[in-house]
């Protein structure tokens, strides 16, 4: 359901922030990957940042996730949260085996 809210926003549409407050609240960690690439795209960093740190809450997701959010952090000057989330992105992908994912973190 969430992705269809977001997806069917009309490309020139502002999404209004109580309903990216909202979908992320309802939204499992999976339509939160693809919520916070929507927030993303459209530069709404704070929103991509907490789609991304929810859906790294689900192991398969954990590496890509954490670099996203970290990612956002950075455009959003918090250092410090970022720094947090490249290092367990790094420490998620070691886990994993994924050296792709652990040279973007490192």
């Amino acid at each position: 359901m969430a992705r269809i809210l977001v997806d069917g926003a009309e490309p020139n549409r502002v999404i209004p922030d109580v309903l990216w407050a909202e979908l992320i609240d309802f939204a499992t960690p999976e339509e939160c990957a693809h919520i916070g690439m929507k927030a993303g795209n459209m530069r709404r960093m704070a929103y991509a940042a907490e789609a991304h740190t929810k859906a790294a809450s689900t192991p398969r997701f954990e590496p890509r996730a954490r670099l996203l959010a970290a990612a956002a952090y950075t455009e959003l000057g918090e250092r410090r949260a970022s720094r947090e989330s490249y290092e367990a992105a790094y420490q998620a992908a070691v886990r994993d085996g994924l050296s792709d994912e652990a040279c973007c973190a490192a």
